[in-house]
């Protein structure tokens, strides 16, 4: 038996996404909406974490009845890696929809079976190249929802509203899909999420669409246990001897750069030691992030006080590498782990984002947002993947200075300002977040609002301290594209907010015929966010900007006041620091003035 690669991040490696560009036929386009913009990333058509949770009987299984040499099964191919946008991805990571194969494709390796059992092949029987697949709901909520899919490929011109076609169920537009996915994979993938479906459910599309009884009794067949004869058998033998360089994922090879598989012991023996064990309990954990309550807890429960994050992060890195010593069985383990459950927070995840709303800070947005949890922009259902997004990041919090050049600006009392309050977080979809934090757009807030803030500037581009007040509430904000990327994005809105109202509407560049956004953000907020994307811009696309939108050339010049360190005496205001900031604990969305 063999050890096999694990994989550490759920992303598949950039050698399979640059091979995925050689045969893709949609030129690395979301296979679903047809679009190719920065919302656009790859994922795993069967899930890598089969393979990080040691589904071992099921990988094995796959391996034997696709005809495969044991330990060869690479799913970081290209022949399982697909672009899809992000708010469609993590859909799909949530088992709410999938890809169904042709029916002859299916019923091919049907007929490979004999009363429900399958054999093993002495090749794979379907060669690559390019399949059709169906759009498949597997959720009853994903027929509540309009996907927009642009027909036609790109072209040199920006499109029209008439490029893009909305597909509301049945999703009749999104059964021709091609791609180079090798059906294999989709039927594996397609079967394992059929099998976490609720029964009643999976009833109903097991009478709309016929095929799947076909497909289950060969997914089916692929999971049995692999046979004992098997460990004898010289077409399924170790690799150790005879190893390729191809990425097919399937028919005997492995990718390039994979770890060396090493020989594994029987049940019986207690499991050898791999370097990616050891990778993934030390050097990922200890570059995991610990928090200062994580350093408190430390102190309190070993009664030890001093120890640097450093120190720590190596003390539970150690920790968590014994505790998976006890769990492989390992021989050269150290004392028992106390505290890996207390103090050692997970590493990142470089595509989930790193900050993940508190309950009570969705209750606060929630309370407030005019939209019912629906996206900002597009008005779609909040199952549709709609996001707590920030205007001014989190990450702004480490600009000490600028936080407290904000701060005395607007009224607040120094060390209070909170970008975790409601009046900063605002509800969009998984693409348009992404878009967002990328620079590619902004919302630009009211111009009466706008004027009211500059005529608060003097000539020096110095603004009076909290000569300006805006009462929270509900606001008319305007999308307004930062970036020639966003010439290439169809925006398709849903009307009215009864979730069975599927009636869209299409906005491309400028985006000019999008209703006003109605929300909760204050302007305060929107205005140095945009200021500060406005002058990370080059200097030709600043003007283009400019002789669109002219008010831009306000938001510009408020942003440089706020931005500009205090010519006041600041010593005094900088000494008077309060016990608790912000809304984080309490309903208040700014520390009171002084």
């Amino acid at each position: 038996m063999l050890s096999r690669r694990y994989i550490h991040d759920d992303k598949p490696s950039e050698d399979a996404k640059k091979l995925v560009g050689r045969v893709d036929p949609n030129s690395q386009r979301c296979l679903i909406e047809n679009r190719q913009d920065l919302a656009v990333e790859h994922c795993y058509l069967l899930p890598t974490y089969l393979l990080r949770n040691e589904r071992i009987v099921e990988m094995s299984s796959l391996e034997w009845f696709w005809g495969m040499k044991h330990g060869s099964l690479n799913l970081d191919t290209r022949y399982n890696v697909f672009p899809i946008s992000s708010s469609l991805l993590r859909l799909y990571e949530e088992n709410k929809w999938g890809l169904l194969p042709s029916d002859d494709i299916v019923h091919h390796y049907a007929r490979g079976l004999s009363l429900g059992f399958a054999s093993r092949p002495k090749g794979d029987t379907v060669q690559n190249g390019v399949f059709t697949y169906r759009f498949l709901p597997l959720s009853k909520a994903i027929e509540s929802m309009g996907i927009l899919h642009q027909h036609d490929h790109p072209t040199p011109h920006p499109p029209t509203p008439s490029s893009f076609i909305t597909s509301v169920h049945p999703f009749s537009e999104l059964q021709n899909l091609e791609s180079h996915l090798h059906p294999k994979f989709a039927i594996a993938a397609l079967g394992y999420k059929l099998g976490l479906v609720d029964q009643n459910r999976r009833k109903e599309l097991l009478l709309h669409w016929p095929i799947l009884w076909t497909l289950m009794s060969v997914h089916r067949a692929w999971m049995v246990s692999v046979p004992v004869v098997a460990c004898d058998h010289e077409s399924f033998a170790s690799l150790s001897e005879s190893r390729s360089t191809s990425d097919s994922g399937y028919g005997g090879g492995i990718s390039e750069g994979t770890i060396p598989i090493r020989p594994r012991p029987r049940v019986s023996a207690k499991r050898e030691r791999s370097a990616s064990l050891d990778e993934l309990s030390m050097s990922s954990q200890k570059r995991a992030r610990l928090s200062a309550h994580a350093l408190l807890c430390h102190d309190r429960r070993s009664d030890r006080s001093g120890w640097t994050r450093k120190r720590i992060s190596d003390w539970a890195a150690s920790s968590a590498y014994q505790c998976m010593c006890d769990t492989f069985g390992i021989e050269d383990r150290f004392d028992p782990p106390i505290l890996v459950s207390t103090i050692h927070e997970p590493a990142k995840d470089p595509r989930i984002p790193p900050w993940v709303p508190s309950r009570g800070t969705k209750i606060r947005v929630d309370s407030v947002d005019p939209n019912q949890g629906r996206c900002l922009i597009e008005n779609c259902l909040k199952f549709r993947e709609v996001e707590y997004c920030h205007v001014i990041p989190r990450s702004f919090t480490k600009f000490t200075d600028n936080m407290t050049n904000l701060e005395w600006y607007w009224g607040l009392r120094h060390s209070t300002l909170d970008l975790d309050t409601r009046r900063n977080i605002l509800l969009a979809g998984s693409s348009l977040h992404g878009l967002h934090d990328n620079h590619r757009w902004g919302l630009l807030p009211p111009d009466d609002i706008i004027n009211k803030y500059a005529n608060n500037i003097d000539e020096e581009e110095h603004y009076q301290r909290g000569s300006v007040e805006v009462p929270d509430g509900v606001f008319s904000y305007r999308l307004i594209p930062l970036h020639p990327g966003m010439e290439t994005i169809g925006i398709h809105r849903q009307l009215g907010h009864e979730p069975d109202n599927l009636t869209f509407t299409t906005h491309v560049f400028p985006f000019d015929q999008l209703p006003p956004l109605q929300c909760h953000i204050h302007p305060k907020f929107a205005i140095y966010e945009f200021g500060s994307k406005l002058v990370g811009l080059a200097a030709e696309m600043r003007a283009e900007l400019f002789e669109r939108w002219p008010i831009l050339d306000k938001i510009a010049l408020i942003y440089r006041a706020w931005d500009a360190p205090p010519t006041e005496d600041i010593s005094k205001w900088l000494m008077d620091i309060p016990d608790s900031k912000g809304d984080s604990s309490d309903d208040d969305e700014y520390p009171p003035q002084v």
